[in-house]
């Protein structure tokens, strides 16, 4: 691999934006909606007419088993980020266990196609860098909609960045458009109910969106057990709003 995946002068951009970022902590904070809105209906359109499509026909003519070995190899792969934020936020335990994750499912598991470390006991732990910067002290972040790659926000770009990019990474030259394809295929399949709950149920799929998005990453970062402050903050942040 040559140089990091975010050089040290991009990565300071990023993150420095905290301190331009007022409001209780991991509240919601989009203070470019339009801009933000114009690029989730730009996603919108070339997700209804590429990307869902594409989706659909992947799940009617893919085995569960060959769909679960797919889904396994990438999350496989973008493991080592999970190992590596488990280390940086100072919980050697979190990053030995999905180093062992690794280990397991990329030996005994064919390469990461079956995944035996979940049978195992070990659990994937789901750290990564935007979960780093918030134990850092980065705990508030303007929202930003990217197209195709989806909702997330300028501390949690790099992670977005890196795990675009682990695929191609790791597989070096064996990587190539069509596993592309299948990634993102498999990526979009496993959501489709998701995406179809919100646009049926949601008066306003965008804001939808954005909500959950704060709220799921927020959850992760405190590992499923947010302090009840952060959630009333977020209830009053939304309440004022009214």
């Amino acid at each position: 691999m040559r140089g990091s995946l975010v050089s040290p002068a991009v990565f300071f951009v990023l993150t420095s934006g905290c301190a331009l970022s007022p409001g209780p902590e991991y509240g919601v904070y989009d203070p470019v909606e339009s801009v933000n809105r114009r690029s989730y209906e730009i996603s919108e359109a070339l997700d209804r007419s590429v990307l869902r499509p594409v989706a659909v026909g992947y799940r009617k003519v893919m085995p569960t088993f060959a769909e679960d070995a797919v889904k396994n190899f990438f999350a496989n792969i973008r493991s080592s980020e999970s190992a590596l934020s488990g280390f940086l936020q100072g919980a050697p335990k979190r990053g030995f266990r999905d180093t062992g994750r690794f280990v397991v499912n990329s030996t005994l598991g064919l390469g990461g196609l079956v995944d035996v470390a979940t049978a195992l006991g070990m659990d994937a732990q789901g750290e990564d860098l935007g979960q780093v910067l918030a134990s850092w002290g980065y705990t508030r972040s303007r929202y930003l909609y990217v197209p195709v790659l989806g909702p997330t926000t300028v501390r949690d770009l790099p992670h977005l960045i890196v795990r675009a990019s682990l695929p191609r990474l790791a597989m070096r030259e064996n990587y190539n458009a069509w596993v592309g394809t299948i990634d993102l295929a498999s990526a979009r399949a496993e959501v489709l109910m998701d995406t179809d709950v919100r646009d049926e149920a949601s008066l306003d799929p965008y804001t939808f969106t954005r909500e959950a998005f704060y709220q799921r990453r927020r959850d992760a970062v405190f590992n499923g057990e947010p302090p009840v402050e952060a959630g009333f903050d977020l209830l009053l942040e939304d309440f004022d709003e009214e």
